[in-house]
This record gives C-alpha cells, sequence and structure tokens, in this order.
C-alpha cells in the first residue's frame, strides 16, 4: 500500500484504491477533510489536481467520487456531466457505481486539458440531485402523513374488533415510521 494514501482506504472499492494511488503518483494525494458530527466510518478525501478539487467520500459504506471543476458551484459527479453533455434530465438520483465514476475521473485527469462544458448546467443539474436526496417535504409530505394516518387507524380499529396481535404489532410501526417521517424533515433541516 503506498504510504502517501489514507491507512482506511483499504476497505475502499478497487477502483477508488487505484484512483487514490493515480493521485498519489501525480504529486496530489489524497487528505482527509474533518467532518464534525458525522457517523463512525464517514469521511470525506480530497485532492487540489489540475482539472479541479477530487472528492473521495464514504457514507454509510457507499463509496463515490466526484469532482469541483473550475465555474462549477459544487462537486459534480459522472451522471451529472453525462446529463449536462446529452442534453437530458437527470433520470436517477442515485450516485453512480464507483467503478464508472472513477473511470470519468480518470478521464479527466489523463486528457490534455479539461474537455468544454456548461458550468451553469452542471451547478444546476448537481442542485437538483442534492434538493432530491432531502426527505420528502411539501405536497408528498402530507400524502405520506394521510397515508400512514388511515393505516395506523385502520390497522389499530381492526386489532381492537378482532383482537389480533399482528395488527396491534402493524399498528405500532405505522405510529412510529409517521413519527420518523415527521421528525425527519426537522432533522435534515438541522443537520444542514
Amino acid at each position: 500500500m503506498n504510504d502517501t494514501r489514507p491507512a482506511d482506504l483499504g476497505r475502499a472499492p478497487g477502483p477508488i484504491r487505484e484512483l487514490a494511488d493515480l493521485l498519489a503518483s501525480r504529486g496530489t494525494p489524497l487528505r482527509e477533510e474533518a467532518l464534525s458530527g458525522a457517523p463512525r466510518g464517514d469521511r470525506t478525501l480530497h485532492a487540489t489536481t489540475p482539472i479541479g478539487i477530487v472528492r473521495v467520500w464514504t457514507n454509510s459504506g457507499y463509496w463515490g467520487v466526484d469532482v469541483a471543476l473550475p465555474g462549477v458551484g459544487g462537486f459534480v459527479d459522472a451522471d451529472v456531466w453525462a446529463a449536462c453533455a446529452e442534453g437530458r434530465k437527470l433520470a436517477r438520483f442515485d450516485q453512480p457505481p464507483p467503478k464508472r465514476a472513477v473511470a470519468w475521473v480518470r478521464s479527466l485527469l489523463e486528457a490534455p486539458s479539461l474537455p468544454p462544458y456548461d458550468a451553469d448546467c452542471l451547478t444546476r443539474i448537481a442542485g437538483e440531485r442534492v434538493a432530491g436526496q432531502g426527505p420528502a417535504t411539501g405536497r408528498t409530505l402530507a400524502w405520506l402523513v394521510v397515508a400512514h394516518i388511515v393505516f395506523v387507524v385502520v390497522a389499530l380499529w381492526g386489532a381492537a374488533a378482532f383482537d389480533l396481535a399482528i395488527l396491534r404489532i402493524m399498528g405500532s410501526l405505522g405510529v412510529v415510521s409517521l413519527v420518523v417521517l415527521l421528525v425527519r424533515p426537522a432533522l435534515q433541516r438541522r443537520r444542514s
């Protein structure tokens, strides 16, 4: 293992370890970024390169790679880049798999110069992705709350009417999920 690579990158998928080695061999090793309040094991590493800041992150065991390109407001990944290049909306809000993300970053690093890109488009689509990852809000949250309340009432009424333990359990789980649904947006705002 390369001494300039952070030690726990050994748990990262192979393509990410290879990217870390490539960055170190080019004199721009990944460095740890302090994350206050992050769950144990979650971290962010970054390297300042000629194409911008390459970021490697891990969240709950999932690893990802993205880049802060010059003139772009925030980090973008391979899917955001492809959506802008193809003039389409980002179909999914999932992150690209590490293998594809690393291949894209490698192609940028190995190109003689950055290919032309629309910084406004990249900023907009990356912002839409971040907005789409939050908890349900507005009308969606209202419908989910109504559906949960109906479910809880029916389950608890059925438990009382038919004296079935499974309906009491379902009603209790429905109450817990309703509380989580209502508290999650507030926690997300507080965290951000």
